[in-house]
């Protein structure tokens, strides 16, 4: 509003002071006390009971032993990790939903969340591990069970979307016991690679090797970053709060998950305090078969120039090189393949327009002819729109383009930040979501402004709407994502609303 006296930050002298302030942070082991845990396992942690716990950054650290030939980690080390559940004395705060990995891809590849480039795992590696160990030898596999993975930790995941809670310094003293699991994802979230040769040949890292691979998770621990206040005006404050209005308010993200072969249309009911956002994507249903490296499309060359890996500012498209002949000073300039960015995704991650033109392909990256993914031979595009209640939303059907820029509205973001062209964006990263809820900006106050179907269900779906579908290759998965309010009250009582 105008004229309200307040100055600009540039300008104001204003200063918020907390005396008092002590930080720590504590190792915690698994209470399981497992040293080693399996595909399908669990890894349980006690959270402390007192002090002020930062939700944020306290994190699970661990290490990662594979086997099998041709081992690869995906892109995002989350991706390892089925579920998170979080119970508080018994009551469950946050629930398992088994889409954990991708709702955290998702989240990366839009912007929501940023993967940490160092222990967040964000890239599939071809020739060199994150330890600098070279793996480039045929069926050679990535695995941190020796040397420098063995003797330390080298990962880390967040508590998943509760590490966005608001307020993020969660006082532990308010809480019942609070317990922590990862659900470890089944050993298919792996690549098995044939060799690191870029695609295009039969025996290229998009090929699959002979062997299924394992993993399992080493030496986990939780390290809980904490904080109190020698000053018992915050206590007080808190306490004084309960009383006048019985309780403490705090809110947080929760995603739930349908998942069903593509027909066309996908249906779904959900009674939600606030449902923010509706997100559709598109696996092909061989998603969970171990298979080789898949290319994301016009960022990773080919063995042969004719292949095209894709567009020069991407790094992608071969390296113009001088040759010289013998004894003569004229050169030529020629394009050589297998220079240049690099990039892939697992099987489980290739989130893709489920379109019948380019014609589906399994063994994507491994035939020595033909450019991947070339759209320009489409000739019939599926358009997509959702539907409310039998209400469509948006009021039209939604082309390539438009379901991009309405992912962008819905998640608060300018621009994807990894995705490069409408290729890269059909092949690798199709996203289709829509908003229910206000505008959100960086460091205001949350807001809780969803879509409310308390006491009814709603009835959601997403629906094809062109000949262009492929109907018989393809799973799709809905992630509805609400805004959780967990009420804390005097005596540790508490209550969850979804």
């Amino acid at each position: 509003m105008e004229n309200t006296g307040s100055l600009p930050s540039s300008l104001s002298f204003a200063l918020n002071q907390v005396q008092g302030c002590s930080t720590n942070a504590f190792q915690i082991a698994s209470s399981t006390g497992d040293g080693s845990v399996s595909a399908n396992g669990s890894i349980k942690f006690n959270a402390p009971t007192t002090g002020i716990m930062d939700f944020k950054t306290s994190k699970m650290y661990f290490s990662v032993t594979t086997t099998g030939k041709g081992a690869r980690l995906p892109k995002y080390i989350d991706t390892l990790f089925a579920g998170v559940r979080i119970t508080a004395g018994g009551q469950t705060i946050v629930q398992n939903n088994s889409l954990h990995g991708l709702i955290k891809c998702i989240n990366y590849e839009t912007g929501v969340e940023v993967c940490d480039p160092v222990t967040g795992h964000p890239e599939v590696l071809d020739v060199q591990q994150i330890d600098g160990q070279t793996i480039k030898a045929t069926d050679e596999k990535e695995n941190y069970g020796a040397f420098l993975g063995s003797i330390s930790r080298l990962f880390a995941v967040d508590m998943g979307e509760i590490a966005r809670i608001s307020p993020r310094l969660v006082s532990l003293d308010l809480c019942p016991a609070i317990q922590i699991e990862f659900i470890v994802a089944p050993d298919n979230v792996l690549m098995a690679v044939k060799s690191t040769i870029p695609r295009g040949q039969a025996n290229s890292i998009c090929a699959k090797n002979d062997e299924t691979p394992t993993f399992t998770i080493d030496k986990p621990v939780f390290i809980a970053n904490c904080y109190s206040l020698l000053s018992s005006s915050y206590a007080m404050a808190v306490r004084q709060r309960i009383a006048d209005i019985g309780y403490l308010t705090l809110v947080y993200k929760q995603t739930l998950g349908f998942t069903q072969n593509w027909v066309g249309n996908s249906n779904f009911s959900l009674s939600a305090n606030s449902v923010d956002k509706l997100s559709s994507v598109w696996r092909l249903r061989t998603h969970s078969d171990v298979g080789g490296a898949v290319p994301i499309a016009g960022r990773c060359v080919g063995v042969n120039v004719d292949q095209v890996g894709g567009y020069g500012y991407t790094g992608a498209a071969g390296v113009p090189t001088f040759a010289f002949d013998k004894g003569d000073a004229t050169s030529t300039c020629t394009e050589q393949a297998a220079v240049g960015e690099r990039r892939y995704q697992a099987p489980c991650q290739r989130l893709q327009w489920p379109n019948s033109l380019p014609v589906f392909n399994s063994a994507v990256g491994t035939t020595a002819a033909g450019i991947f993914a070339n759209y320009g031979t489409t000739t019939a595009a599926a358009d997509f729109n959702w539907t409310i209640n039998s209400a469509n939303y948006p009021q039209f059907n939604m082309q390539p383009a438009e379901v991009l820029q309405q992912t962008l509205r819905a998640n608060d973001i300018d621009e994807m930040p990894d995705c490069k062209s409408m290729q890269e964006f059909l092949a690798n990263k199709f996203i289709c979501a829509v908003k229910l809820d206000l505008p959100k900006m960086k460091f205001e106050k949350p807001c809780v402004s969803g879509l409310s179907t308390t006491g009814q269900n709603a009835y959601f779906g997403i629906r094809g709407s062109s000949q262009g579908q492929d109907l018989n290759n393809y799973e799709n998965t809905i992630l509805a994502e609400t805004s959780v309010l967990w009420r804390i009250g005097a005596n540790k009582q508490m209550e969850i609303i979804n």
